[in-house]
């Protein structure tokens, strides 16, 4: 697979005529990546005679993550399997409150970034923060939720390292309360009682009518 890339400008260091493909009247200059050093090996802008003419598939990247703190990296030997586990706390709040997300990397490795991704009403993942292990492989990021209210999903992930695997969590789900539905609902509850309050007074307060007496007969 090749990768092409946009550049403000034509490739400067191609040892032959520059190769690009046009899409969307945007030139993607091809950007070979294997091969030995970038001495030896080839230059963006090269494209090895096999593969000019090929097909091309493009891969929007619109409703993959925006940013990623992670390297992609390549292994000869089968790494290790890692797992990292989740806990969110609360899963249900009011907006403007804390979260504790917390977990457990394993094997218990220390000083290990884990990312902590967010995804928010049916909006693509994005960074939330970044934490590190602790000497037990332990992590834990304080949130000060200051988003919109609604659900949200939360999960945590590693990269890996030479020997291990990376990793992502189970995703937690946390439902956030609007302050002015809290207010509001507080409001009506108030109305509420105080109907009741009223409509009872009234009933202990009304007069009762007495019926009128049957006449009395005199007695000849």
């Amino acid at each position: 697979m090749n990768v092409g890339v946009s550049l403000s400008h034509t490739p400067q260091d191609a040892r032959s005529k520059v190769y690009y493909i046009t899409y969307n009247s945007i030139k993607y200059y091809i950007a070979e990546c294997t091969g030995g050093d970038w001495r030896n090996g080839w230059r963006v802008g090269e494209c090895p005679d096999k593969l000019k003419g090929a097909s091309v598939k493009v891969i929007t990247l619109e409703n993959c993550e925006q940013w990623s703190p992670g390297q992609v990296s390549a292994s000869c030997k089968t790494l290790i399997s890692s797992t990292i586990s989740l806990t969110v706390s609360p899963i249900l709040l009011i907006q403007g409150g804390t979260v504790t997300i917390s977990g457990q990397l394993s094997p218990s490795l220390q000083n290990k970034e884990v990312t902590i991704y967010i995804e928010m009403n049916n909006s693509p993942w994005t960074v939330l923060g970044v934490t590190t292990t602790n000497s037990s492989g332990q992590f834990m990021y304080v949130w000060d939720v200051k988003t919109n209210a609604g659900v949200c999903f939360i999960r945590a992930s590693w990269s890996g390292n030479y020997d291990y695997a990376g990793a992502d969590s189970p995703i937690q789900t946390i439902t956030i309360i609007s302050a002015f539905f809290i207010v509001l609902l507080v409001i009506t509850i108030a109305l509420a009682c105080l109907g009741v309050i009223v409509f009872l007074i009234s009933r202990q307060t009304k007069p009762e009518i007495q019926e009128p007496s049957p006449p009395e007969i005199p007695y000849p």
